[in-house]
């Protein structure tokens, strides 16, 4: 049983039709690249599963964004009042720092999400076929 799942799932893999991450947030799905947010319109129409991981991932990165732009105006904030209150520079600085740390961990969760978003969708087009 298991040497059977196994041609069909190289079948399946050899014709395109699984999903692979390509790059940094990326997908690729036969020989289309895009990022999560569009992987989920275009190609989980079937599988509510991977959509839910992949919009969750753009959602993710979304923010990302802007928690990235918020740490570098308090890291350079805190550098531009250094001459004028030091403690408060130090502050700025140090919240910028660990905003930059938070940005990283989600950066871990947002390819984690995209990992599980290709394994559902390409357990729903495995069961599909």
């Amino acid at each position: 049983m298991s040497t059977l799942l196994m041609v069909s799932w190289t079948l399946c893999a050899q014709q395109g039709m699984l999903m692979k991450a390509r790059g940094n947030y990326k997908v690729e799905y036969m020989g289309e690249t895009c990022r999560p947010g569009r992987a989920a319109v275009q190609f989980c129409f079937d599988c509510p599963d991977a959509r839910e991981h992949f919009e969750k991932a753009k959602k993710l990165r979304i923010w990302n964004v802007v928690w990235s732009q918020v740490s570098v105006g308090e890291v350079a904030l805190g550098t531009i009042q250094w001459d004028e209150n030091a403690t408060r520079a130090a502050l700025n600085s140090a919240f910028g720092g660990w905003l930059l740390s938070y940005v990283g961990r989600r950066e871990r969760r947002i390819q984690a999400e995209i990992r599980e978003g290709i394994d559902d969708f390409n357990r729903c087009q495995y069961l599909r076929y």
